[in-house]
C-alpha cells in the first residue's frame, strides 16, 4: 500500500516540516521554464495550460492521470489537514502517513476538511464567481449527463455548509471516479460558457476552480452512502493564532444555528 498527498505550489516556498507522505507539485508549470526540482504538472498527461482558470485542479488532473499510489490526495502549500490542535500547530499535528494507514484500517475511504458554514444558503454565495448564470450552465449539464445527481445538486445549493478548497484524500480508485465525473462536467461547462465574461477579470478568471468546490460537495452528497468519510480541521499556515480562534468561534456559532434551524 502506497500513499501520497501532493502539495499544490505555484512557486517554490518553504513548507512546514512534513513527513514523506507529502510531495510538492508545481501547478501551472507549463509557463515556468526554470528547474526548481519539483514535480511539474506539465509532465505526463496534463492540463497545465488551464491553470489560470482551473487553479489547483491542474494538479488534481495530473494526479488522476499520472500518479501510481494506492492512496492519493491534494492539499495546498499553505493549507493542510491537521489533528486536534488549531492554535499552536507543529509538525506532529499535520496529517501523517500513520494517520492515513490507521484511518484506512478503520474503514475510511475519503478524508476531507471539516465543513465550512455560511450565514445564508450556498446559492446566495454564487454572485460573482461563479454567478447564477454560470451555475445554470452547470445545472443543465448535470441534468443532461448525470440526472441522478440533480437532486443532490439542488439539496447542496439550498444548504449552508460546504467542503472547501478542493482538499481531499482518497483511495485512488475512488479519486479516479470522482475526477472522471468532475472534469467531464467542467470541460463541457467551459465549452458552453462565454469566455469573455470571465477571462479578463482577475477573480472570475479562476472560475473553474470555484465551480469544482461546489461539484465536490454534490458528488459527496450523492455517494456518501457508498463510502466512509472522515474530516479533519484545515490549517492555513499564513494565519495567526487569533485569526484561527476567531474563525473557529464563528464556525461553531453558524454550525449550531444550522442544527437549531
Amino acid at each position: 500500500m502506497t500513499e501520497k498527498i501532493y502539495v499544490a505550489m505555484h512557486k517554490k516556498v518553504e513548507l512546514p516540516k512534513l513527513d514523506s507522505l507529502y510531495e510538492p507539485l508545481l501547478v501551472g508549470s507549463f509557463n515556468k521554464k526554470e528547474n526548481i526540482g519539483l514535480i511539474r504538472d506539465d509532465s505526463g498527461k496534463n492540463i497545465s495550460e488551464k491553470n489560470e482558470n482551473y487553479c489547483e485542479l491542474t494538479g488534481i488532473y495530473w494526479i488522476w492521470k499520472n500518479s501510481k499510489e494506492d492512496i492519493v490526495g491534494l492539499c495546498h502549500y499553505r493549507r493542510f489537514l491537521a489533528k486536534n490542535k488549531l492554535w499552536k500547530v507543529n509538525s506532529n499535528d499535520y496529517l501523517s502517513k500513520n494517520d492515513i494507514i490507521k484511518d484506512l484500517a478503520d474503514g475510511v475511504d475519503i478524508i476531507l476538511p471539516e465543513k465550512n458554514y455560511f450565514i445564508g444558503k450556498i446559492i446566495s454565495e454564487t454572485s460573482t464567481a461563479p454567478n447564477m448564470d454560470d451555475m445554470k450552465i452547470v445545472e443543465d449539464i448535470i441534468k443532461e449527463r448525470y440526472p441522478e445527481y440533480l437532486n443532490d445538486y439542488k439539496e447542496f445549493i439550498n444548504n449552508n455548509a460546504a467542503y472547501l478548497c478542493n482538499v481531499m484524500v482518497a483511495k485512488k480508485n475512488i479519486f479516479d471516479k470522482y475526477c472522471e465525473w468532475l472534469f467531464d462536467i467542467l470541460f463541457e461547462t467551459e465549452k458552453r460558457m462565454d469566455k469573455e465574461t470571465y477571462i479578463n477579470d482577475p477573480y472570475r478568471k479562476r472560475m473553474f476552480g470555484f465551480i469544482s468546490e461546489r461539484l465536490l460537495n454534490v458528488w459527496i452528497n450523492h455517494n456518501e452512502s457508498k463510502y466512509s468519510l472522515k474530516t479533519y480541521p484545515m490549517i492555513n499556515t499564513e494565519e495567526n493564532i487569533w485569526n484561527r480562534i476567531e474563525k473557529k468561534v464563528i464556525q461553531k456559532i453558524r454550525k449550531n444555528k444550522n442544527v437549531l434551524n
